[in-house]
């Protein structure tokens, strides 16, 4: 009988646990979202900045952005770390 009852409280407060971290997650995220996304988006809009390149132009061969080498050698990439 006591094994039954306290296996009945531990689901009922993990349920409830459940329940509770969702609610939290929630409202954090929604802060987050409030505070850091929602002024960035609307100061990228006001100032007219687009973040990502990706208007169609019908003339362009190609959207691949050619890469300026540096001139480095491939010894300098040994051993980075």
């Amino acid at each position: 009988m006591n094994k039954e009852f306290f296996k009945g409280i531990k689901e009922g407060f993990n349920l409830f646990g459940n329940f509770i971290g969702r609610i939290v997650n929630f409202v954090l995220l929604l802060i987050i979202y409030i505070i850091a996304v929602g002024p960035t988006f609307t100061v990228s809009r006001i100032s007219k900045k687009h973040f990502l390149d990706i208007k169609k132009n019908k003339f362009k061969e190609t959207y691949w952005i050619k890469k300026q080498s540096g001139g480095e050698s491939i010894d300098s990439f040994y051993r980075q770390f």
